[in-house]
Formats: structure tokens, sequence, C-alpha cells
């Protein structure tokens, strides 16, 4: 029976770790055959439009991810986006370093994040939602997207008063007939509601006002957050540091000038990202 050459290239592409890849592992993976020119042109333009996010440019410091034991108490910092390859925080890193630390009776998590992949956070959220111990989580200057759901697992959740924290509704990116394209709203539309779920369960807010604030990406100060139930604390800026990232906050809709200050980007946009994560 002779194969189809295209399905080939098809099934090879959907089991490739698409966020470990740099753009010119698909230009490769183009000329070996194993992709076809419209995933190589989607991956292109994906790359031009969010290139700080999907090419792994920011710079690489141990910053971005660490762990640190402290007697019965464990640090962990996320300061990067959530899962897309080189040195992005993972859920795997998270699994391996919390099962070296069973007893811990404190997880301390540093977050300063523009968000990132929704299962690689979701995953990240559930394993240290299960941990047994005490987690406080500070947000040191940015959480927005999965990383705001992150801090939803804190039994405390501490924002420096110049943090910033966003939620939105999660997105995706589809090739495809229209059915294709309908299955992947249906999904967004499921990962919506567990998304608004975790938010409601830890803030008290009702679901629909959940998912209000998250259709309409919503930015919140620190005294903003507290005040919804976000966050349960707030401390001076004074004396934290947030060591320095840069993030590229365009792809967003609704970006307030004061997160681009927090993000070190060089200034607002008016314009619309149609690309999202």
């Amino acid at each position: 029976m002779t194969e189809n050459p295209k399905e080939n290239r098809t099934a090879s592409y959907r089991t490739t770790p698409l966020r470990a890849m740099p753009l010119e592992s698909f230009e490769e993976e183009y000329r070996a055959g194993r992709i076809d020119i419209h995933v190589l042109l989607a991956m292109r333009e994906m790359f031009r439009r969010q290139p700080r996010i999907f090419a792994n440019a920011l710079p690489k410091s141990r910053c971005i991810y660490a762990l640190a034991e402290k007697g019965d108490a464990i640090e962990l910092d996320v300061y990067d986006v959530v899962g897309l390859g080189g040195d992005s925080p993972t859920a795997k890193q998270v699994l391996d370093r919390l099962s070296s630390a069973k007893n811990a009776k404190t997880i301390e998590l540093r977050i300063n994040s523009a968000g990132g992949l929704v299962d690689e956070g979701l995953s990240m959220y559930s394993l240290l939602a299960q941990h047994p111990a005490r987690k406080i989580v500070h947000v040191d200057s940015l959480a927005a997207s999965i990383a705001s759901v992150l801090c939803m697992c804190g039994d405390e959740i501490v924002m420096a008063e110049s943090a910033m924290m966003m939620i939105h509704n999660p997105w995706s990116l589809a090739l495809g007939d229209a059915a294709e394209l309908r299955k992947t709203a249906d999904i967004l539309d499921k990962r919506a509601g567990q998304l608004a779920g975790i938010y409601s369960a830890r803030t008290g807010q009702s679901l629909p006002n959940v998912f209000d604030a998250m259709a309409r990406e919503t930015w919140m100060t620190a005294n903003e957050a507290k005040a919804l139930g976000y966050a349960t604390r707030i401390v001076p800026s004074k004396g934290i540091a947030a060591r320095a990232r840069v993030f590229d906050l365009t792809p967003f809709r609704h970006v307030p000038a004061a997160a681009y200050a927090l993000a070190a980007t060089t200034k607002p946009t008016t314009s619309v990202r149609t690309m999202r994560r």
C-alpha cells in the first residue's frame, strides 16, 4: 500500500515538541520533507509577530528559573515566559524539584512573567497546588496570562505595590479547514472555563464576573488585585530585586502604560495584534 507523503509530514509535525524548536528548525523540517509549506509559512508568521516570545530572544540567566533549599523551605523563581524552550520554566522542572523536596513545609514562588503555554502553566499550577507545603507567592513585577494562574496556587499571594497582574481568555494557533478551526474554538472555550474556575475558587469572585474580566483582558494594579481577591497582601516595592527581564507585550490588546514600564519594553503601542498566544 502506497503511503501518502502529505499525511506522513503532518503526523511527523504533530508529534514534534513545537515549543522547543527555533524557526531554523522548522526550515530544516520543511527541507527534509517532514512538514509542508503551509506549516512553514504559519510558523514564519508567528515568529515574525511575536519574536521575543517564540524565538527565545530573552537573555539567558539563572534568574529565569531557580530553586534554593533553605532548611524545610524551598524557593522557586519563575522569571520568564513559561514552557517555550530554552531556559523557560517547565512543568517537568517543577515536578523534578518538588519530588526531591517532598518534606518541604514552605514553598516561596517568586514570579515575574508575561505568561506562556496554557497546558504547561496548568501543569505547574497543579503540581504546586497539590504539594502539602504552605505556598507563598510573590509577584515581584508582572504576572500576566498563565503566570496569573500560577499565583492562584498560593495560600498567600503577595504583590509588590508597583506590580501588576493580568487575566484574559486563552489563545491558540490553528491550521486546517473549518471543522478543525471549530474544534480549536471548542477546546479554547473549555480551557477558558477551567481557568475561570481556578480564579473563581481562589478569589471568591463569581464565575460570570471572572468570565467578563477575562474577556476584557483585565490588567490589575496591586491594590485592584487585592480588592478583587487576586492578592492577599501588598508589600513596598523598595528592597524587592525584580531582576531585569524584557517582555514583549505588544500581542496583548489593552496593555496600560504602567505595564510597559514594568516589562522594560521600549514604549506603548496602539496597534492591535491578531496573532495571540
